[in-house]
């Protein structure tokens, strides 16, 4: 089957503070469940997790096919986001809520 998607990459700013967190709006085509939603992020930035990486693309992939809107974007430090990875992951709560 085929299910076309449409993408839109952008960039957010953080609730903490302002810094710029790249993001990917995917709205789905036919298959997808109407009015489901789900918004994801990466494995830690350290180990090489961003949202071009094989898991994130895999996630992506399996939910095109079954949810209206994904979104999905680079926490701090990882990918084309600014800032800097933090240990204690606070920071990547607030750009969570972003």
């Amino acid at each position: 089957m085929l299910v076309e998607t449409f993408e839109l990459s952008c960039f957010i700013p953080s609730r903490l503070d302002g810094r710029a967190l790249e993001a990917a709006v995917v709205l789905a085509g036919s298959g997808a469940q109407a009015g489901a939603a789900v918004v994801y992020v990466h494995p830690y930035p350290p180990l090489g997790g961003q949202l071009r990486n094989n898991v994130a693309q895999e996630l992506s992939a399996r939910l095109d096919r079954r949810v209206a809107l994904s979104v999905a974007f680079n926490l701090r430090g990882a990918g084309r986001s600014e800032g800097r990875t933090s240990w204690t992951g606070t920071a990547e709560q607030d750009d969570l809520r972003s």
